[in-house]
């Protein structure tokens, strides 16, 4: 999936500062740059964006919405309101509220199509996507 294929921000109902942010995590979720032992869908939890390669980084494992501020901090593209701002609003058209679902175990492959539903207009069907499900397919 390339950015090109997500939604706009205008038809997710969200800023591009915000699109941007989960976008990188996404890209990141895909490429493998956020490593298992560095994410969780438990809590927000404080991750580093600059030092999530680093062997002894200092930060805690974070999930989506977590990685979303952290990379929103490092490029300046929007601030931890507007993210929050973009997942309580008007959930049932953009689906970005169900991403924040902390009781699932969730690998970053799960986490990644997950995600991109909701960048594609859906919801992140976490029963499919969720640890129960067959192997991703991205």
């Amino acid at each position: 999936m390339s950015k090109r294929e997500f939604l706009s921000a205008e038809q997710l109902g969200i800023t591009e500062g915000v699109r941007e942010a989960f976008v990188a995590v996404h890209q990141e979720l895909l490429l493998g740059e956020i490593p298992e032992e560095r994410f969780t869908m438990r809590a927000v939890g404080n991750p580093n964006w600059k030092k999530r390669k680093e062997a002894g980084w200092c930060g805690t494992p974070g999930c989506i919405f977590g990685w979303a501020v952290a990379y929103a901090q490092d490029s300046d593209c929007c601030t931890k309101d507007d993210l929050v701002c973009a997942v309580n609003r008007n959930p049932i058209t953009n689906g970005f509220d169900r991403l924040c679902n902390y009781s699932l175990p969730t690998t970053t492959a799960q986490a990644a199509q997950a995600l991109g539903n909701v960048l594609l207009g859906g919801g992140p069907n976490w029963a499919e996507d969720g640890p129960a499900s067959s192997p991703i397919v991205t």
